[in-house]
């Protein structure tokens, strides 16, 4: 399929504008989280406590899996302190939100640093999965982010080339 007739193409383009709701959704998600953790730093302890608590109760390895998880997850947080996560989320969030914007609006001058922001994210996942490649939760937003990148690649050539073709 060359790139002029992605425009023509509904399955490109619904998977690319569903992307993109995911994208948003997840921003918007990001951003209220670290809001609720900017005011609240309290609540994720206790809910992870809770939450570790009442898996351990059960008898099962699954079970058992997800409090150890949880409960690591937990010592983590107390250990790094939740103002690097909190900030992450929130500038992450916002980031998310604003390149969504951009991209639905086909701000066609955005899309490089649309691009540039997207690879800084993907590189940063890559470190965070060189450290723990059983990150299985990584690993999902990670081929997820990588399907985003191809698509705004193949929209902003598309874009490209239906401008330079009206000039």
């Amino acid at each position: 399929m060359s790139v002029k007739n992605l425009d023509s193409n509904k399955w490109f383009q619904f998977t690319y504008k569903a992307g993109l709701a995911v994208k948003g959704f997840d921003g918007l998600v990001e951003l209220f989280v670290g809001l609720a953790l900017l005011f609240t730093p309290g609540i994720l302890h206790g809910i992870l406590s809770a939450t570790g608590a009442s898996m351990s109760h059960h008898h099962d390895s699954l079970h058992h899996f997800v409090a150890d998880y949880i409960a690591r997850l937990d010592d983590d947080l107390a250990r790094s302190g939740l103002a690097f996560l909190t900030l992450f989320l929130i500038g992450h969030g916002v980031l998310k939100l604003v390149l969504v914007y951009c991209l639905l609006r086909n701000i066609v001058h955005a899309y490089p640093y649309v691009l540039a922001a997207l690879g800084a994210f993907l590189l940063y996942q890559f470190y965070v999965l060189a450290q723990d490649v059983t990150a299985i939760g990584m690993w999902l937003f990670t081929i997820f982010d990588i399907v985003i990148f191809v698509l705004v690649s193949l929209e902003y050539k598309s874009l490209k080339k239906v401008s330079q073709d009206t000039l």
